[in-house]
């Protein structure tokens, strides 16, 4: 059984499937937020079938702008590298990979986020020992190059795991959104990780790719909606 301020996971599901959201007390503060942790939670485990999860980890206090154009680069980055693995001329939207990315804190002043990759165009793993080692060593090369363009000291570390048994998909997505909770938020001045959680293809401006594609074209910002229905459509 998950719990989440004596709110259980098993009873969002309960009230998800019989429609009986209606009936939940909407000034509760903890209610809410326990749901709405909760709304992410069921995507990841149920709708949104990721093949792979990956933990990128920037330095000290790093700048969120630079951040999120890293990660926006990466992806960008890591679709034209499946392209070229692939011997493709193109690619188009529907193809390109699609990333969940969740912020957290943690401690020492280290911004991390939790990267859900679905992948509907998989590599050729030729020389690779397998397909998680050939994704690996891709996005280690793609980092390692992204980050010469960050400020000096700066570091980006990353861990990439396949995709494993239901419970262990449960536990992924619980974990990546520990930081969702009301008291997390509290105490830390209302800091919102789910409003900041990153779709890419809503928030980045995904456009089919070619092998002449310049990297500038991929860095687009769209002004995120942070609703529910939107963000579950």
């Amino acid at each position: 059984m998950i719990k989440d301020n004596n709110i259980t996971f098993e009873k969002y599901q309960h009230h998800l499937k019989n429609n009986e959201f209606h009936k939940l007390k909407t000034q509760s503060k903890l209610l809410q937020q326990s749901y709405t942790r909760y709304a992410l939670v069921n995507y990841l485990v149920e709708e949104f079938y990721w093949d792979y999860w990956m933990v990128v980890t920037f330095g000290f206090n790093p700048s969120k702008d630079q951040t999120l154009d890293t990660l926006r680069a990466s992806h960008f980055h890591f679709d034209r590298w499946l392209l070229v693995n692939n011997k493709l001329s193109s690619i188009n939207v529907d193809v390109r990979s699609k990333w969940v990315c969740a912020p957290e804190k943690g401690n020492g002043g280290h911004l991390h986020y939790n990267c859900f990759l679905q992948l509907p165009l998989k590599p050729d793993i030729k020389t690779y020992q397998s397909e998680w080692d050939a994704i690996r060593v891709s996005l280690r090369n793609i980092f390692r190059k992204l980050e010469k363009e960050l400020p000096a000291q700066s570091k980006i570390n990353f861990e990439i795991y396949e995709r494993k048994r239901k419970i262990d998909v449960l536990k992924t997505a619980m974990y990546s959104t520990k930081e969702m909770r009301a008291g997390w938020m509290d105490d830390n001045y209302g800091e919102d990780h789910f409003a900041n959680t990153i779709l890419s293809w809503k928030d980045w401006g995904i456009i089919p790719i070619n092998r002449h594609t310049p990297k500038n074209k991929q860095l687009i910002t769209i002004p995120k909606v942070g609703a529910l229905d939107e963000f579950m459509s």
